[in-house]
């Protein structure tokens, strides 16, 4: 263990959040989603295969979160955040799934390799509570 930091195990807030509650935290392979009391779901991370839902895959990883803003975008409420390794899956107030990030399995439910843009996938079920 010698080559862990010392601040590894130095818990602190994360400044960033400093002035926002946050009701939801879910975590996948090297990515976080943070769901505040307002909706909004901020990302960080990892974002190679689309997983911060920003649209786009970009290696560089982003350290400080950024919105997903197609939910506040399309009035969409959101109850629960679930998180892959490289992929996520929101559920909203309605029961409707969201995927996105890597679908090299299946893990997102559609037949492309990769889902980057939100709206290129949206799940109807019966009646979803909880994911």
């Amino acid at each position: 263990y010698e080559h862990l930091s010392e601040n590894m195990f130095n818990f602190k807030p994360i400044p960033f959040f400093m002035k926002t509650k946050i009701s939801q935290i879910s975590c996948g392979g090297y990515h976080s989603l943070f769901l505040d009391i307002t909706g909004t779901i901020w990302s960080c991370g990892q974002n190679d295969c689309g997983q911060l839902g920003l649209g786009h895959c970009n290696r560089n990883e982003t350290a400080l979160p950024r919105e997903i803003k197609y939910f506040k975008q399309n009035q969409i409420c959101v109850k629960a955040m679930a998180s892959g390794c490289k992929h996520n899956l929101i559920l909203d107030i309605s029961g409707r799934v969201y995927a996105f990030g890597s679908n090299k399995y299946g893990q997102c439910g559609c037949e492309t390799s990769l889902v980057k843009s939100l709206s290129d996938i949206l799940f109807f079920f019966k009646k979803i509570i909880h994911i």
